[in-house]
């Protein structure tokens, strides 16, 4: 990840629920020299989601009025002052019109500051749009999962239903 904000100010790590995305993208964020943002998404609105990270950077104002893109573009401002990351989780809840508006405002916005999303879907790029950076997490293949597996019966002590655990992962 840190080679990709080399590149581009916009990645994203997708992967079926339970991969692991949340926690790769905290644990990079544990290590950002400057400030950092967490929105979790909980509606499936872009423009609550950028009021939402408006309120807990305590944004001069309250909430900005007008157009969507304006107040996307209002709210990478401040964070791209702090060279700061913006994580938001379960990016695939905003329609797909909705996240690629996103990444286009925000890869075309940001110079200092990254946004670093979560989803279980690809975003897909718009024609012309600036690039961005995507990390699949996928799950285990049989044998690294049989080793874990071992593993955790070690810390934990012996467990039935590997074999159904592997067909649902």
């Amino acid at each position: 990840m840190t080679e990709a904000f080399d590149r581009v100010s916009v990645a994203l790590v997708c992967g079926v629920a339970g991969v692991g995305k949340s926690a790769l993208a905290s644990a990079f964020a544990s290590r950002w020299p400057a400030l950092v943002v967490r929105t979790d998404l909980t509606g499936d609105s872009l423009a609550e989601l950028v009021d939402d990270t408006r309120r807990l950077l305590s944004a001069p104002g309250g909430p900005a009025v007008g157009p969507v893109e304006a107040r996307l573009r209002a709210l990478a401002e401040p964070i791209d002052a702090a060279a700061g990351l913006w994580l938001i989780d379960d990016l695939h809840r905003l329609a797909p019109s909705d996240r690629r508006l996103l990444f286009r405002v925000l890869g075309q916005t940001l110079r200092r500051g990254r946004v670093l999303a979560m989803s279980r879907e690809r975003v897909g790029m718009d024609a012309g749009g600036p690039d961005h950076a995507e990390l699949r997490l996928d799950g285990l293949g049989d044998t690294d999962a049989r080793r874990l597996w071992l593993l955790l019966d070690e810390l934990y002590g012996p467990a039935d239903g590997f074999e159904v655990a592997l067909c649902r992962s």
